[in-house]
């Protein structure tokens, strides 16, 4: 027996001859051997007291079982538990259980990783509805109760709010299980976060609308071409207005090119300004270092630039034959020694400007791309002498390589 025991733990053998003297069995101590042949082998033991004819224990008896089926089993489990584990943090898959009675529940950490929430917190439908969105909770909290009642399965997309404010998209997914008396008892599912997805279809959305929105804009910048072309140069109308035409559908090239490595500022302004011509030269002033901007941030800006020229062209200082637009660009560091770019679009001399009473889809875009691509707000001040826009954000969101920290 010693050869089979001599890796139990020494401090447990008190207790256990203790049990031993009192008549009591020892069962279930599980250990491992290696054969002659190298071979690992697991078995259980079992180990009673023996009695003699006057009931004495005189010495005790150790049955062994091979368990090595069971061992095998156990590995396997672990194994697929860790794969399970490992492919749901992967896909942000969180997996929980439900008591419909309590009200308690058992989460993965994934759960609490997505709600970011620390994972000493207790689990609970009420944590959980907690931090889902006030404008979604009612509808949530009414399809989980339905697909109990319904025995149905739970599948439901829905916004959650972390504690430091970030939403976060998810979709929950469950499935009741019932009791010995037939009653829903559990609901067990999961839950997966799709926050990028969410944020990809809503900038498809966006580019989708300013397709639409562009080619409407086109027509109305080709009108006003023809019209400038033809009030001030009406002998060689065919000329000037091919050529303005072409610069036109030049900059709009420029803003597809998504292979870009990085663009040069300076030129990057001058095409979105093309469609103005000869008027590019003498009504709008360009004035900036030079810098070179990487390509994400030249397709946020050729976006941006083309929605305040169309605004312009359409109803700003670039609507009459005396408006100016000043265009200036820079850089600074704060107070706290971080690279600062600006930029601003300064109208002037045109019609008298008013706040719109509400916001077009140009001012949304630029909105949108200035905070999704730079990180900051646009800011627009309706000046009774022109419309002003600037941007203030962090040079490394705009400028390329190491020239940004420069």
């Amino acid at each position: 027996m010693s050869t089979l025991l001599d890796d139990v733990q020494i401090d447990e053998w008190p207790a256990n001859l203790a049990r031993l003297r009192q008549g009591k069995p020892i069962t279930n101590i599980d250990i491992s051997r290696v054969t002659k042949g190298d071979r690992v082998i697991y078995v259980s033991l079992t180990i009673s007291p023996m009695r003699d004819a006057q009931n004495v224990i005189i010495g005790a008896s150790a049955v062994a079982r091979n368990i090595a089926e069971r061992k095998q089993a156990e590995t396997s489990l672990r194994e697929s538990e860790s794969r399970l584990q490992l492919a749901c943090d992967v896909a942000s898959v969180g997996a929980w259980e439900a008591d419909l009675k309590s009200g308690m529940a058992v989460w993965t950490s994934k759960i609490f990783d997505i709600l970011g929430l620390e994972h000493d917190r207790t689990p609970s439908q009420t944590l959980f509805f907690d931090h889902v969105h006030p404008d979604d909770v009612a509808r949530v909290k009414g399809r989980f109760d339905a697909s109990i009642a319904g025995r149905t399965v739970f599948n439901e997309d829905f916004r959650v709010r972390r504690p430091d404010g970030e939403l976060r998209y998810l979709v929950g997914m469950g499935r009741v299980v019932e009791g010995a008396n037939g009653q829903p008892a559990r609901m067990i599912g999961v839950n997966y976060d799709i926050t990028e997805r969410k944020r990809q279809e809503e900038h498809v959305k966006l580019l989708m609308g300013e397709v639409s929105h562009r080619s409407k804009n086109m027509l109305a910048i080709v009108q006003a071409i023809a019209a400038r072309t033809l009030a001030s140069r009406p002998a060689d109308f065919m000329k000037s207005f091919g050529e303005r035409i072409q610069g036109l559908a030049a900059s709009q090239d420029l803003l597809l090119m998504s292979a870009w490595k990085a663009v040069p500022l300076r030129d990057l302004v001058r095409s979105q300004l093309a469609q103005f011509g000869d008027e590019r030269d003498h009504r709008i002033v360009i004035d900036g270092p030079p810098v070179e901007v990487s390509a994400s941030a030249a397709q946020a800006l050729g976006m941006t630039l083309h929605e305040l020229a169309t605004n312009a062209s359409k109803y700003g200082s670039l609507s009459n034959s005396t408006g100016r637009v000043t265009i200036t660009w820079g850089r600074h560091s704060d107070a706290e020694g971080v690279q600062r770019f600006t930029m601003s679009w300064v109208e002037s001399d045109g019609p008298l400007v008013e706040e719109p009473s509400r916001r077009g889809f140009g001012s949304t875009v630029i909105q949108s791309m200035t905070n999704q691509s730079f990180g900051c707000d646009a800011e627009f001040e309706f000046a009774p002498t022109g419309l002003v826009w600037r941007m203030d954000c962090a040079a490394d969101r705009v400028i390329e390589g190491r020239s940004a920290a420069s």
